[in-house]
């Protein structure tokens, strides 16, 4: 009853996506991938009668996405590739990217330290020239946020951060 009524208001509201956060607990692998599919297939159902696209933010493996994907077989289930959070799993990062293609359809800009921790973009791990070399290779057009820590000047990081980005877009458009 709640996303239902969830979903109703994201029509309302004319917001097109639904972000399913699941990690931890809530990851989706190979031996649990069965619960998953009766309830995210049902969810993607209510929602594309509202033209509202379902995203689940995982570190899910691109092997494990495609049978999920297939086996939930609904037009609105797409990925959130979140760089940051990607950037320690033992699977390459940029490759993953090219792997689930056009099922991504949000992405987390986010940089973390050898640590695991968030960091400044563009002073972590995350190598953002190569995250959007690969974009430009699946021809991604969609949409961006940006996770990033916001320093002692919030507003100024916010802006070389924004900048930052739009150079990159531009590079690779």
């Amino acid at each position: 009853i709640y996303l239902k009524r969830l979903i109703k208001n994201l029509k309302d509201l004319n917001i097109k996506k639904l972000i399913l956060p699941m990690e931890g607990e809530s990851q989706v692998k190979f031996e649990n991938v069965d619960s998953y599919v009766f309830v995210l297939k049902k969810i993607c159902k209510y929602s594309y009668k509202f033209n509202i696209e379902i995203l689940i933010e995982s570190n899910i493996s691109p092997n494990l996405f495609s049978i999920l994907k297939k086996r939930i077989n609904m037009k609105n289930f797409f990925l959130l590739y979140d760089t940051g959070n990607r950037a320690f799993l033992k699977e390459n990062l940029y490759q993953d990217l090219l792997s689930f293609g056009k099922n991504v359809n949000h992405i987390h800009l986010k940089d973390k330290n050898k640590f695991n921790k968030n960091v400044m973009i563009n002073t972590g791990v995350v190598n953002f020239l190569k995250i959007f070399r690969n974009l430009k290779k699946i021809s991604y057009k969609k949409s961006f946020t940006i996770e990033a820590t916001r320093g002692k000047d919030p507003m100024k990081t916010a802006k070389k951060n924004l900048l930052y980005f739009r150079n990159l877009i531009k590079k690779y458009k």
